[in-house]
């Protein structure tokens, strides 16, 4: 099956603020290409010119295999979306952040990008393009393959799919950050189909914003696997769907020997380990923790995965390793043991539990069908006993929360590094109690920002006033239930630049609904280029807290 990147709700929108022709000076180089043999040249000159590098790609699809292998530790930006000769349009603007308007294609024969430094630690930037149609036997990386001693690494809004070899393969980066990606329909014939992470002495990990979905690897991780040792590791807000793998951890395998894992606001849905025994463990999430290290799973929604052992969560333990599990749904997950949840805590077979788990305010199946821990211990009343979450439309991958959930203020406000805000970036704490979960129950509306435009471009020097839709519902009339004095907009939702609703509203969307159009000045509102979102914050006329976002582009910038 190939992933709709837009099913998830992902987009990529950004308008850049540089010129963007060649220049070269003595601290940096700046190429802008747009042939793939410009794009080559590029890499090679970058290798060994004794400079920062930053290449520019203009948009379009480039055929070939990228290589960049060098001994210099210069940094190394490769940015996708220019337009032609990296010079801005007649609309001010020279880039637009697109991930499908820059595509790199291997054919099928290769690895799409390869940059290679295993002596020296070179950073990494990489941003605003597609890698695809890779295909590699007997390595791993048919996307992208980075090798850094010690360089950092960021990889964000980009696309990697459709890669035989896996999707991403990064080695020995010491401070890595992977926000913002799709990694799709990827297939490894090793560990981690979609992204594969190994490090033996790193700082920090981040994986944040990704959806790594409808991947597979014949071995372990299918979505993700990350091993080896790190100081940190941040997985947040991500979705990790449909992935599939023979044994460990079809979702996320992650195996470290030191350091604190904070593993929060994901949903892992659907992914499947196969092997009809015990080597197939963790449909949702395997994690295994060595010794004197944490993992803190924090309001996840882990559902519909299946393995032999541990569909949903599956933990091994070794001495004084640590997990906490709080707020999490892990509901509707098929097992033959642990369904659920599936605990190791005694590899040594000493009949002495080893580590710990503090297991408080879940919702999962606490039978001996839905649980399994190796060494029993108590499980803690706080957390519901296989109740239905009530979600919102399961079906289609909405895991938000109808009204009548028991998983509302049933959380843990006191859970290990709780987050903020939940995975649609509102508030994690409201009316009082934390819900269970990656998403908070509350009034989420949907807006419009500037009506009848349909990229919600913003132009700082033409437009005074910033007006709003905010749509109606067959539940909710917004006309005659938005506390209008309480209304704040801007990039982030707290600026009190609230001008007037107009008397007569109107239908905006369509819908036969007539909907709340209201003004905001751009003075107060103080967008900047660069900013992505609008938010809009309020209450209803009972006082029940409110918001919606939508994407905005701001322009000029230059």
């Amino acid at each position: 099956m190939k992933v709709n990147f837009c099913r998830f709700g992902l987009k990529f929108l950004f308008f850049g603020l540089f010129f963007l022709s060649f220049i070269s000076t003595t601290n940096a180089a700046t190429f802008c290409v747009s042939t793939s043999e410009e794009l080559q040249s590029a890499l090679t000159i970058a290798e060994t010119n004794g400079q920062n590098d930053v290449i520019q790609i203009v948009q379009g699809t480039y055929s070939g295999n990228f290589i960049y292998t060098s001994t210099e530790a210069y940094e190394l930006k490769i940015l996708g979306g220019y337009t032609r000769d990296c010079l801005p349009d007649f609309h001010f603007r020279n880039r637009m952040l697109d991930p499908k308007n820059t595509v790199l294609d291997a054919g099928s024969q290769g690895s799409v990008l390869v940059l290679s430094t295993p002596n020296v630690a070179v950073d990494y930037f990489l941003e605003g393009f597609t890698l695809r149609n890779g295909y590699v036997v007997g390595t791993q990386g048919g996307g992208l393959y980075v090798n850094t001693n010690g360089g950092n690494l960021t990889l964000r809004y980009c696309i990697i799919s459709d890669n035989f070899g896996g999707g991403v393969e990064i080695e020995n980066a010491q401070s890595l950050i992977l926000r913002s990606n799709v990694v799709a329909n990827n297939i490894s014939n090793y560990s981690g189909g979609g992204v594969s992470i190994t490090a033996d002495s790193s700082q920090n990990a981040t994986v944040a914003g990704n959806e790594i979905t409808n991947n597979q690897s014949n071995d372990d991780g299918g979505g993700v696997r990350i091993y080896g040792s790190f100081q940190s590791i941040d997985f947040s807000k991500n979705i990790i769907a449909e992935n599939t793998t023979k044994k460990l951890g079809a979702g996320v395998l992650i195996a470290t020997q030191v350091g604190e894992i904070n593993f929060s606001n994901n949903i892992i849905q659907n992914n499947v380990s196969s092997n009809p025994d015990i080597s197939a463990l963790g449909g949702g999430i395997m994690i295994y923790r060595g010794n004197w290290t944490m993992a803190n799973l924090v309001n996840n929604t882990i559902v519909q995965n299946s393995s032999f052992g541990g569909g949903g969560v599956s933990i091994q333990l070794e001495s004084n390793a640590v997990v906490n599990v709080y707020n999490n749904l892990i509901w509707g997950n098929i097992a033959n043991q642990g369904a659920d949840v599936y605990i190791e805590n005694d590899l040594d077979g000493d009949s002495t539990p080893i580590g710990s788990v503090n297991c408080f305010n879940n919702d999962f199946d606490r039978s001996s069908a839905g649980t399994y821990i190796q060494i029993p211990f108590a499980i803690s009343p706080s957390n519901l006993n296989n109740a239905n979450p009530q979600f919102v439309d399961p079906t289609n991958g909405d895991f938000h929360l109808q009204a009548n959930s028991p998983c509302i203020n049933a959380g843990n406000n006191n859970a290990p590094n709780l987050p903020t805000t939940d995975m649609d970036g509102l508030p994690r704490i409201f009316n009082g109690l934390v819900d269970m979960g990656a998403y908070e129950y509350s009034s989420y509306l949907q807006i419009d920002i500037m009506p009848g435009n349909g990229s919600n471009e913003i132009n700082l020097n033409r437009t005074r006033k910033i007006p709003v839709a905010i749509l109606s519902t067959p539940d909710f009339n917004a006309t005659s239930t938005v506390d209008q004095t309480s209304l704040t907009f801007g990039p982030t939702g707290d600026e009190e630049s609230f001008l007037s609703c107009a008397r007569r509203q109107k239908d905006i969307n369509g819908d036969g609904l007539i909907d709340l159009v209201c003004q905001f000045s751009t003075k107060v509102v103080d967008f900047q280029c660069g900013d992505m979102e609008g938010v809009l914050k309020g209450k209803t006329i009972e006082g029940k807290y409110f918001e919606g976002r939508q994407s905005v582009s701001i322009t000029p910038c230059n």
